[in-house]
């Protein structure tokens, strides 16, 4: 009976050892776990427009020219994130209109990787990044979700998409710095920026300023797109300031230089955008945008020509969980006749109406 009895003791105690020793590993396990994240997710945006001349040739900005009168679908997207202890990368495909001309300069399949990159914290604050990612030059974003207007302004249109290469983060109390090397600006691979392919580099950087409702970022990037021997340069700044809680705003502004080796004198742009926020409630949202946009030596869009343009945005954001409706009107005023109206003929204004949709998971 006593050895019964002892066997039992044993029993238990090799069981409540076990227990023990089962949940150690369990404590320890999670700890680890818990430092491994892994985020899904995606967006698609779809528009309908109506030209009031009734043509699809008058825009020249970003995702929504060549249309009229039609549904149309902008881009469905797919992105992935994974984060493991101080690594972490990030994938995002993208498919459709918006897709293909922000990859503009990528061909094949490449085309669809819209931000593909690998991050590293090398300590607290620095943050090292390989890959492609999305410019930090101006204000809008390739995703139509992220935007409050739905059309895109000519500073957008015409700044940098992307960056292809490495850069180096830093965040110091309210300050953050961020310097980079990258192939020739919006291609994935020197090689096909022109030519044969170049070996020329740009370089990218930021300096920013953050406080509670206040903040100010100094952009730049210089580069060359040899054999093309293109050297650009461009300096933007963006502030933003919180009035109320209520009511914000945005200022944008962007001023690009070029030189063709050979040729004397050079080409230039300047932009200004103002975005004025309001926010009625949580589900209705108004913005005004307005952008003179001076392209007189023609080196974005009119070449040849040289104009100036005088835009004016108002977009309505109705929002319903992870879908926002955007009903929006835009009228823009050229120095120049550069738009068509009904009858074919030029002329300095042009305006239209859009409802976009979009929606993120």
């Amino acid at each position: 009976m006593k050895k019964q009895i002892n066997t039992l003791k044993g029993l238990a105690l090799m069981g409540v050892l076990m227990l023990s020793t089962t949940s150690t590993f369990a404590q320890d396990a999670p700890a680890e776990e818990k430092k491994s994240e892994t985020k899904i997710g995606g967006y698609l945006d779809a528009y309908y427009k109506a030209d009031f001349a009734n043509r699809k040739d008058n825009g020249y900005t970003s995702f929504t020219s060549g249309t009229v009168n039609s549904v149309e679908l902008g881009m469905a997207s797919l992105y992935a994130e994974h984060k493991f202890n101080k690594a972490s990368v990030f994938i995002d495909l993208g498919f459709g209109k918006r897709a293909e001309e922000f990859s503009y300069a990528t061909p094949g399949t490449g085309v669809l990787i819209k931000q593909a990159y690998l991050s590293l914290e090398a300590m607290e604050g620095l943050k090292f990044t390989m890959g492609t990612w999305a410019t930090h030059i101006g204000v809008e974003l390739v995703n139509a979700y992220d935007n409050r207007n739905y059309s895109m302004s000519y500073a957008f249109s015409y700044g940098p998409f992307s960056n292809t290469g490495v850069k180096a983060d830093y965040v110091y109390d309210k300050f953050n710095f961020m310097v980079g090397l990258s192939q020739p600006t919006d291609y994935r691979t020197a090689l096909n920026s022109g030519g044969a392919g170049t070996t020329q580099k740009t370089v990218i950087g930021q300096v920013g300023y953050a406080m509670e409702g206040t903040s100010v970022y100094l952009n730049g990037t210089v580069g060359s797109r040899n054999p093309l021997a293109l050297n650009e340069t461009q300096i933007d700044l963006v502030f933003n300031q919180k009035i109320t809680d209520e009511f914000s705003g945005t200022l944008n502004g962007s001023y690009k230089v070029a030189t063709l080796d050979g040729v004397s004198g050079d080409k230039k742009f300047f932009t200004t955008v103002a975005y004025l926020k309001y926010d009625v409630s949580d589900k209705y949202k108004v913005t005004y945008r307005g952008e003179y946009f001076d392209d007189k030596d023609g080196l974005a869009t009119f070449s040849g020509v040289g104009a100036s343009v005088f835009s004016n945005t108002l977009s309505l954001n109705y929002i319903a969980g992870n879908l926002i409706v955007t009903p929006e009107i835009r009228f823009d005023s050229a120095s120049k006749e550069v738009f068509m109206d009904a009858d074919g003929k030029g002329t300095k204004t042009n305006g239209y109406f859009i409802l976009g949709t979009a929606y993120k998971f």
